[in-house]
């Protein structure tokens, strides 16, 4: 069999069985099959609870150690010239993953194998899978199959057992004799498309061609009318990823598809002809076609991408479109759900959570762009089936290296992270999702890491689409309707003159950037544990280290001339010598390395001193504050306008607060600040209060901004706010003996009782108090985002002036800290650099689960959250991110026929057009919206991309990253 055959032939179990044997006892053997092992579904699901608690109890898996995973790949026929394999060796070991082989007695964590697995088809099997007979998953073992997939995957049982009116009428004889007859009389002049179930001996026949006597044959019906690219037709593989059964969740990858044509033009039809209508061996790629050819040669666009605007051209609406494809792929899953089950309990596995399952429909579409499933291809062609076929690396090996990291398998933390009922990467605050519909049960751990780690995946099931539908809703089974209730309550699918040519290493001489790229890459040719430094003069850096050391991060000291890659600091570390504390001394004149990030940004005190914050910003949501005797003039006007306002005094360091009347202002004390009182705040249980939001920076020219969307910190003022009394601060003022969240009523029982987060609850709040919470955080964002980019240019000019020459360094983490009035509008009172993030007393140890998952989330975000991340942002590398994942702007670049003509303005972010840092930049941008987690991005978004006074405000690399996330916004609204 030539390779190209077995590339399209993935029905493995029909391929084990008699053809025979199946067509003449299918429907027999199955009707008994079912009545003898009918399972109800609770039952079912209960064995996989006591499973897991089993395994659980039994330490199978120790969570709190640190060791390297293993993958067992298997592969029994090796047809692929280049190796059936060879992309899954690539993507586990760029993973970090050990290569075993249990046939030999090795333990394993993840078994990826080509075929089948499970016990009824292993006595055809090698001795490769003799670990599988009496197999009993632990629960740290993962496979990529689930027993009883070839429900789909084999032809017959697909055509038998599914109903779809997205399958083209099939017909096996004898067995489906009646059906056909009946079919005839209503569509006499149809004509149909005759192949075995290998696909070989494909032709165009009539009834009367038909040989009803050899059960080995498939008839289905032939679709003469099928939609065209360059005059040829073709099939449409879409990859579909099933993470659970019951409950049920599927995801489609969205990033890319896969597209084979007919060798020869459509028209004129000749059905004799097969390459005019059959994919076969001969088959052309898309690679071959010259509307993908030069699209994706030239831009670098993804063969979906060029395929919607095809048939948006051709007057075809995309989402409606896709809305028909995973319409069918759920159809044909969703019915078939209930065999899985009862495959798992025949097979004595008891649980469902052990597997995955990655498939490839074929799709073929007619003339009115109506998708009808050929086939559901278990265990697709990942490697490309000889040279002819290498560029198809592209898309297999990015492929493979989302599904791993949707099944929480892309690192030891993420793995582990599903058998630990830990607080870190998630816990009961992820998950509570609606006040008055969610229960303890109904609330999915597993749902949630899907969500934040789907990358380039789609979940299609279930969705927004499925909410209101009560036909589906009454046709599932339990767990999946308390699903079904918290993804519906979730709402996931509901509505980030030029110094910049001095700071980036564009001014470094080339031989210079070479060498230090060329040493960055030879340093992370291999994996070994991350190294970080975290220092604090007097601060408790227990979070610090427990996250580090979570995501294997080994702890070091720059003091003693130790290497190392992240440095933590609660101090700020680019101060002149004299100033440095002896813990940052080495730090005197330092240079960073291309692949060291430090947590503070030069320059950031502009935002995060009093002073220079009050001095040099300007803001709507900032109280009128004065600092003399830079601001007498400015006091002497305001008072004239404002006589009764009160003010709060304040010391420029911390401490000594107190409410004074304006008479009482002392404009000769240049050691205060001055602040105007809110004296109608909004109050929480009759106690005034602070919000503490959190903001993370990861880059600056370009500027992105993020804000901590899962969680805030509020701290409340000891007392009642009335009767109000000026002399007791405690009814004012948010001091060390401030109230947390936890000890007051309106969040305490919400918050034990049920697990809803603090915003949840603030949010809530707001809604019983008549106030629109979008509207309020909307304002959050306006507030950060008018004080940040105000002093971009100072953060650049202090890297400058420290002579770093690279922004790229460093990112920082701040809290906002905010009062809110009576008519819910915030203003900011200040910004903390190196906001706390340990409790400091006993009182406050709850705050743990802010702080964790903050410092958690962060890590993540910047791309330190696992060796791979880390190395990503350093080496070339096609695997996690490439060209097809950044190129944007489909229809002005092509249009402008940009290729050939880079000075058009609209041409600017396509990518003939960009230069080797632009490309950077919009690298670190998309890994960071797929690593965004609990952040939401807060500059650039859709809110900023047509604003005229900021655009004209913003340094030309901002001005680029504007562009090309209003473009990305249009092709993904998550990117709005």
């Amino acid at each position: 069999m030539s390779r190209r055959v077995r590339d399209s032939k993935k029905s493995n179990f029909s391929s084990t069985l008699s053809f025979k044997i199946i067509a003449a006892i299918l429907v027999t053997i199955f009707s008994i099959y079912f009545t003898l092992h009918n399972v109800n579904e609770s039952q079912i699901h209960e064995r996989s609870e006591q499973s897991l608690r089993k395994d659980v109890n039994h330490g199978n898996f120790d969570p709190k150690s640190k060791k390297i995973l293993r993958y067992w790949a298997v592969s029994v026929r090796q047809w692929n010239p280049n190796g059936s394999l060879r992309t899954m060796h690539r993507v586990f070991d760029k993973l970090g993953y050990k290569f075993v082989n249990a046939s030999n007695g090795d333990k394993w964590d993840i078994l990826w194998s080509i075929e089948y697995p499970f016990k009824s088809t292993i006595r055809r099997r090698t001795d490769l899978f003799k670990p599988m007979v009496n197999f009993k998953p632990t629960i740290d073992q993962r496979v990529n199959h689930f027993p009883g997939i070839q429900f789909m995957t084999n032809k017959g049982f697909l055509a038998t057992f599914t109903k779809s009116k997205y399958l083209l009428p099939t017909f096996i004889f004898p067995n489906d004799e009646k059906k056909f007859n009946k079919f005839f009389v209503e569509n006499p002049n149809t004509k149909y498309i005759e192949k075995n179930y290998d696909n070989r001996g494909v032709r165009i026949v009539t009834p009367d061609e038909f040989d009803k006597n050899n059960d080995e044959k498939i008839y289905q019906v032939f679709m003469d009318n099928p939609f065209l690219i360059d005059d040829h037709a073709f099939d449409f593989g879409v990859y579909v990823l099933i993470s659970s059964v019951n409950p049920l969740r599927i995801y489609r990858y969205d990033h890319e598809v896969f597209i084979r044509f007919c060798p020869e033009k459509y028209h004129p039809f000749d059905p004799l002809n097969t390459h005019k209508y059959v994919v076969d061996d001969d088959h052309l790629s898309v690679y071959d076609m010259p509307l993908f050819r030069e699209m994706y040669a030239q831009y670098g666009y993804t063969f979906k991408l060029i395929f919607e605007n095809f048939i948006e051209k051709n007057g075809f609406n995309v989402k409606s479109f896709w809305m028909k494809v995973d319409d069918a792929i759920n159809s044909i899953i969703l019915q078939n759900e209930k065999h899985i089950l009862e495959k798992i309990v025949k097979e004595g596995l008891n649980t469902s959570v052990n597997f995955f399952e990655l498939v490839r429909f074929d799709i073929v579409l007619d003339n009115n762009l109506n998708p009808y499933v050929m086939e559901v291809n278990m265990s697709p062609n990942l490697t490309p089936a000889g040279d002819r076929f290498e560029e198809n690396v592209l898309i297999y090996e990015p492929l493979v290296y989302n599904t791993l990291k949707l099944i929480s398998a892309g690192s030891y933390d993420d793995f582990k992270s599903r058998f630990n009922d830990e607080t870190i990467s998630t816990n009961f605050k992820n998950v509570a999702t609606d006040f008055k519909k969610c229960t303890e049960n109904e609330c999915s751990k597993k749902s949630y890491r899907e969500h934040v780690r789907k990358n380039e995946f789609k979940r299609i099931f279930p969705s927004n689409y499925h909410f209101n539908d009560s036909e589906i809703f009454n046709n599932l089974n339990d767990y999946n309707k308390i699903m079904f209730k918290w993804y519906e309550a979730k709402l996931f699918s509901k509505k980030d003159s030029d110094l910049s040519a001095e700071i980036f290493d564009d001014d470094i001489d080339e031989s210079v950037k070479a060498k230090k790229i060329a040493d960055t890459k030879a340093k992370y040719g291999a994996q070994r544990p991350l190294r970080y430094w975290s220092v604090s003069a007097d601060e408790n850096l227990v979070t610090v280290d427990k996250i580090f050391k979570k995501f294997g991060f080994t702890s070091v000291n720059g003091t003693k001339d130790d290497e190392w890659e992240v440095l933590w600091s609660v101090e700020y570390p680019f101060k002149t010598a004299r100033d440095y504390p002896m813990h940052l001394k080495s730090l005197d004149g330092f240079v960073p390395k291309l692949d060291q990030r430090i947590n503070h940004f030069p320059g950031i005190e502009y935002i995060t001193d009093k002073k220079s914050l009050a001095k040099y910003s300007k803001s709507t949501y900032l109280l009128p504050t004065f600092i003399f005797p830079d601001h007498e003039t400015n006091f002497t006007e305001f008072i004239k306008v404002q006589p009764l306002v009160s003010f709060i005094e304040k010391n420029l360091k911390s401490g000594g607060v107190r409410m004074i009347e304006a008479n009482e202002v002392n404009t000769k004390n240049e050691k205060k600040i001055y602040q105007a009182f809110m004296d109608k705040p909004f109050l929480i249980d009759d106690h005034a209060f602070e919000l503490g939001v959190y903001v993370l920076i990861t880059s600056v020219n370009p500027l992105r901004i993020y804000r901590y969307d899962h969680e805030v910190l509020l701290r409340f003022c000891q007392k009642e706010f009335y009767p109000f009394d000026r002399y007791d601060t405690a009814r004012y003022v948010v001091d060390d003996n401030h109230i947390s969240a936890f000890e007051m009523s309106a969040f305490r029982e919400l918050h034990f009782k049920y697990g809803y987060s603090f915003k949840q609850i603030f949010n809530n709040i707001m809604h019983e108090n008549s106030f629109s919470s979008e509207k309020f955080w909307n304002k959050i964002d306006s507030a950060i985002t008018q004080i940040i980019p105000q002093h971009e240019f100072r953060i650049m000019e202090k890297i400058l002036k420290l002579e770093i020459n690279s922004t790229v360094n460093f990112f920082e983490l701040l809290r906002f800290d905010f009062i809110i009035d009576d008519k819910m509008r915030p203003y900011l009172v200040e910004v903390n650099m190196s906001p706390e993030l340990a409790p400091k007393i006993e009182k406050f140890e709850h705050n743990s689960l802010i702080f964790e998952q903050l410092l958690y989330n962060t890590l993540k975000l910047i791309g330190a959250g696992s060796y791979d991340d880390y190395m990503s942002r350093f080496v070339d590398d096609a695997i996690s991110t490439n060209f097809m994942n950044i190129a944007t702007n489909y229809v002005n670049c092509i249009d402008n026929d940009c290729a050939d003509d880079c000075e058009k303005p609209t041409c600017q972010i396509c990518m003939p057009c960009t230069n080797e840092e632009t490309r950077f930049h919009m690298h670190e941008a998309y890994r960071e919206h797929m690593r965004r987690g609990n952040f939401k991005r807060i500059f650039p978004t859709s809110n900023h991309f047509d604003n005229a006074k900021l655009l004209d405000s913003l340094y030309s690399k901002n001005k680029m990253m504007f562009k090309w996330f209003k473009a990305q916004c249009k092709i993904d609204n998550t990117y709005c």
